[in-house]
């Protein structure tokens, strides 16, 4: 569910970055735009790693934990300082994102999921894919007004995520409790 309800998210900061950048903070902060269209693709490795973190913690690994936070540090240091004086706040954003992934990508190769894990979650996602490819034709075709398109992209997403079955009644009665 973290991917599901943060995959919206991301993907409607990030299509309308530059609208809604304009619309609460003025045409002047037009720049910002694309700072908060990058960064909001660190969303999604944040949330989940942490739930990583969390299994990690319970299995006494929290050294592991620790360690896995500085890599992801250094990687979003030594991306952001490598980025920075060529593409400026973009390149902190794209080293924000940089450094989540990595981050995530250790975290999960530290708790040694089984294969059977990832073969039904892989199988989970794939059936969110006809729900974001929805959200996103939504969203580019109706481009304005921009609030009316980001609130109709994530209806598009939720309805196909229910049409396709990624969401079962299971799940919305998992999220009641």
């Amino acid at each position: 569910f973290v991917t599901a309800a943060s995959l919206p998210v991301s993907a409607v900061l990030g299509t309308f970055a530059g609208p809604a950048t304009a619309t609460m903070f003025g045409p002047g902060y037009g720049p910002a735009a694309i700072v908060l269209a990058i960064s909001a693709w660190s969303i999604i490795p944040r949330l989940l790693e942490g739930f990583v973190v969390q299994a990690l913690t319970v299995f006494d690994h929290q050294a592991l934990t620790i360690g896995t936070r500085l890599l992801g540090l250094s990687v979003n240091l030594v991306v952001t300082l490598t980025l920075l004086p060529r593409y400026g706040l973009a390149g902190a954003a794209i080293g924000t994102v940089a450094g989540e992934l990595v981050k995530l990508s250790a975290a999960l190769w530290l708790l040694h999921l089984p294969a059977s894990w990832w073969a039904a979650t892989t199988t989970r996602l794939a059936r969110w894919l006809p729900s974001f490819a929805a959200m996103l034709a939504v969203a580019l075709f109706l481009t304005r007004p921009w609030p009316l398109a980001a609130l109709l992209s994530v209806a598009a997403y939720l309805l196909t995520a229910r049409l396709a079955g990624a969401v079962t009644r299971d799940d919305l009665k998992g999220l009641a409790r």
